[in-house]
């Protein structure tokens, strides 16, 4: 961006900082000072990035100005703090005339409205200049020396996401800004979970870690017999190894990439049972992720029953924007199941959040805690797979339940084949102790309500900022539309995974793709699948980012949607894996 095109979008954003009052004001200095402590070891990382680089180039005085350490950049801190007790003058008045015809003429206090600063490379200038330009009402561009310029540039993103083949899978977390690929629980685990990850049991077999795992899920889901193993993708291996066939038919309300994946690797058919009002983003609905169950009876009505090995029921639906599943809908898919002789399989990894809206959304729930409702919710349910990152908040686990003891016998061969002993699977004792806590952490309503309440924020600001996602704001991430939000884009170029390259340009924000890239090739005709829905999912991990870090995503959402009539090419694609070829696949920019 030229300089005079920062100018020009740095004018256009003024009336909102001039018609700001006072506290909002100091709420966003105080922020900003916040905002530098908390940051110290990472500009402190940068600082000395350009101190080596600039080390040739400038006089040790300059070097001197240039330097940063910890007092230094308390100090700054201190200064925005100072700031905000100063007084605001905006709109004072200095004097007044009265004329004769009864008029009066006030002289009063205004903001300049544009402050360009060039200066020499001194960070404390950027912080004060940034600072007082807030305090009274004016926006600032603020233009440093090149010696202090280490941090994240457009520039830089623009060859790092191009040497990654603008597959954002395959950048450095180091050249992430905000990481928002996932929600898992990976980096965030409780004091509880780290204290229990102490006393992990590792023997071979029959460890104590695991009968702690086995109790706490028989308490909370009912399921009796279960199976650990390393993720989500795994325990999905293991059952669709024993439960499905080449040619079956596998139904849900919308399967996720890996089940996805899993079923046609076997050489089966899955089909998404969604409730149409769920390709309507911006439909209000409190359960926008259920079974179509006039669509799941079609099918199972019109197709042999050996054919079907089970139902699928993915809750909370990630695929159709993060949404929810109601219990009514969770009960009536069991009757029907049942009627069929079809076991019900609940893809669990978001299982905690989706107690969370039952019992804020639907009727007769609000008095129940989110343990009584999760242990209902599995009174309806055959099977179980999780991912345990998610909900269970650990770095690494996952597994699956069941009520059959014959189920369990047929899947615990492939259990040992595919993962470990049926003691441990894919996961080590002190894993399967910090699961054990997790599950009991995470059933809690108050952990839940402070993760949620921070996606309903990046909702909200989103409205404000009339940039379009799928509605309600779901409980672990934002599904920006991006067809919406790319109109000029055709389906071919790949509008999810371009709208997601963008935000990466704009901010560093790392998101991922649910749209045409995910949703992969037709196993039978090859041809692309180009889903209703082309997404970009912003999740939010657990315990990460604070409320200003989801301001920051909103604003850069917001800068994109703004130049959307600009982005009208996309991507293609130059390699791709024969499945789930959404982690590795290569593009370029057409």
């Amino acid at each position: 961006m030229t300089t005079l095109e920062i100018i020009r979008k740095t004018k256009a954003a003024w009336g909102s900082v001039r018609d700001g009052d006072a506290a909002a004001k100091n709420h966003i200095l105080t922020a900003m000072a916040d905002s530098l402590t908390a940051h110290t070891t990472e500009i402190l990382q940068c600082n000395a990035l350009d101190m080596d680089a600039a080390k040739e180039r400038i006089p040790e005085v300059m070097l001197d100005r240039l330097r940063l350490d910890e007092g230094r950049i308390a100090a700054m801190a201190d200064g925005i703090r100072a700031t905000v007790k100063l007084p605001d003058h905006t709109g004072r008045i200095l004097s007044e005339f009265h004329h004769a015809n009864g008029m009066t003429i006030y002289k009063k206090q205004v903001p300049l409205g544009l402050v360009a600063i060039i200066y020499e490379s001194r960070p404390n200038v950027t912080s004060d200049a940034a600072a007082l330009a807030i305090k009274s009402g004016n926006v600032c561009v603020l233009r440093s020396g090149r010696e202090a310029i280490r941090t994240s540039t457009r520039a830089e993103r623009e060859a790092w996401i191009r040497e990654a083949r603008y597959n954002l899978f395959k950048l450095r977390s180091d050249q992430v800004t905000i990481d928002l690929l996932t929600d898992s629980g990976t980096g965030s685990m409780s004091d509880r979970q780290w204290a229990a990850m102490m006393t992990g049991d590792e023997s071979y077999a029959g460890a104590s870690s695991y009968f702690r795992l086995k109790e706490t899920i028989e308490s909370i889901f009912g399921m009796p017999y279960f199976l650990p193993t390393h993720q989500g993708r795994a325990a999905e291996n293991v059952i669709f190894s024993a439960l499905l066939k080449a040619g079956d038919i596998v139904p849900g309300n919308s399967h996720f990439d890996t089940t996805k994946g899993h079923i046609e690797f076997r050489r089966c058919h899955a089909v998404d049972c969604t409730i149409d009002d769920a390709a309507d983003t911006q439909k209000e609905l409190p359960f926008k992720g259920e079974m179509d169950i006039a669509k799941l009876e079609k099918l199972l009505r019109e197709n042999p029953r050996e054919k079907v090995p089970c139902v699928v029921l993915t809750i909370t639906n990630n695929t159709a924007g993060g949404q929810p599943v109601s219990m009514r809908n969770i009960r009536e898919t069991a009757e029907v199941c049942r009627r069929y002789g079809v076991p019900l399989l609940l893809d669990s990894a978001r299982f905690a959040e989706n107690a969370y809206f039952i019992k804020t959304r639907e009727e007769g729930y609000a008095d129940k805690t989110i343990k009584e409702i999760v242990r209902e919710i599995y009174t309806y349910a055959d099977i179980m797979t999780i991912s345990a990152k998610k909900d269970g908040v650990v770095n690494m686990g996952g597994f699956v339940a069941m009520r059959s003891e014959e189920l369990y016998r047929q899947a615990m061969t492939f259990s040992i084949m595919f993962e470990g002993y049926v003691t441990y699977g894919g996961m080590s004792g002190r894993d399967m102790d910090a699961l054990a806590v997790g599950l009991d952490e995470n059933t809690e309503y108050e952990q839940l309500d402070a993760r949620i309440r921070q996606v309903k924020l990046l909702g909200d600001l989103l409205d404000e900022y009339g940039v379009p996602y799928q509605r309600p704001a779901g409980g672990h991430a934002i599904f920006v539309d991006a067809k919406k939000v790319l109109p000029n884009l055709p389906k071919e170029q790949f509008i999810a995974q371009t709208l997601a390259v963008e935000l990466y340009l704009e901010a560093g924000i790392r998101g991922v793709e649910i749209g045409s890239i995910l949703a992969d090739r037709d196993p039978d005709t090859h041809e692309n699948r180009y889903p209703r829905l082309e997404l970009l999912r912003l999740a939010i991990p657990r315990r990460v980012y604070s409320d200003n870090h989801i301001r920051v995503i909103a604003a850069a959402c917001r800068n994109i949607y703004e130049r959307r009539a600009e982005i009208t090419t996309g991507y293609r694609i130059t390699f791709e894996a024969p499945i789930l070829r959404h982690f590795t696949v290569e593009l370029d920019k057409i």
